[in-house]
């Protein structure tokens, strides 16, 4: 009875405390749905006819620290497709972390407790700078296929990461896409999931889907020149840094779930 009572008024506290999200689901034409037994809650709604699944609650990478913004958006991107853009700051620590750990003696760790994403810094190839002048400064990408993600992120994407990013979140603040079977997921960390913020990171991720919409989602034919395989040969940690020295302070691999069952977090 007490447990009842206790799980009873748990929700009707977290009821009053997300029903500012709540409200901003409504005007989105969509509902907030708690995550059963977590702190947490999952929005699933469609933007320009492309559907989009929000969640917040407690982090699932080692690389944001506290609560956690997820937005999936599934075949948005090409199926063979592996991508990953983080914010300098982010890149830096993510670039230390797996650096030491593969090549100290806690390589078994590193592979057990590593988020994928992360490992890819040995195993992708990185964007030259150079070669997206909008997010030079703030971001940092990799990609299986360097051209294709070179187009994406010198669309009006990278206007919005590039120009607009700073002034909506701190640039020390974690944010990351990743890209993988096809699917999109942009994490960040966000304490409190406050409609401007809510409203803010749906309106950058929904410009991203329809951007990778344009580039196509068939992957580029393969370069046959040198040329072309210049900045796309080399994984990222083993190319000299473009990067600042910063001081130091699984990926979505699930199946999409069901329909009908929006409250189950993704891993």
């Amino acid at each position: 009875m007490f447990a009842a009572l206790k799980k009873l008024l748990s929700a009707a506290h977290r009821s009053r405390r997300w029903s500012e999200a709540a409200a901003w689901a409504r005007s989105q034409n969509a509902v907030l749905k708690p995550i059963r037994d977590q702190d947490g809650f999952v929005i699933e709604g469609e933007s320009q006819g492309r559907a989009w699944r929000l969640e917040w609650g407690p982090s699932r990478r080692i690389y944001i620290p506290g609560p956690e913004l997820r937005l999936i958006a599934h075949d948005a991107l090409p199926p063979e497709m592996l991508l990953l853009a983080a914010n300098r700051h982010l890149a830096a620590e993510m670039e230390k972390t797996v650096f030491e750990q593969f090549t100290g003696a806690v390589q078994t760790r590193a592979d057990l407790n590593t988020p994928e994403e992360m490992r890819w810094l040995v195993m992708i190839p990185k964007v030259p700078a150079s070669d997206v002048p909008k997010v030079r400064t703030h971001w940092m990408a990799l990609a299986s296929h360097v051209p294709w993600m070179v187009h994406w992120l010198n669309s009006s994407l990278g206007d919005a990461l590039g120009a607009h990013y700073p002034q909506h979140s701190p640039v020390t603040h974690p944010a990351v896409w990743v890209g993988l079977r096809g699917k999109l997921t942009l994490r960040t960390g966000l304490a409190t999931p406050t409609a401007a913020a809510l409203d803010y990171w749906l309106k950058l991720f929904t410009l991203a889907t329809a951007q990778a919409a344009q580039v196509g989602l068939a992957p580029p034919p393969a370069p046959d020149s040198r040329s072309d395989l210049d900045a796309s040969t080399t994984p990222a940690l083993w190319m000299p840094s473009q990067m600042p020295t910063l001081p130091i302070g699984d990926t979505d691999d699930a199946p999409r779930p069901p329909q009908g069952h929006g409250s189950q977090p993704v891993h």
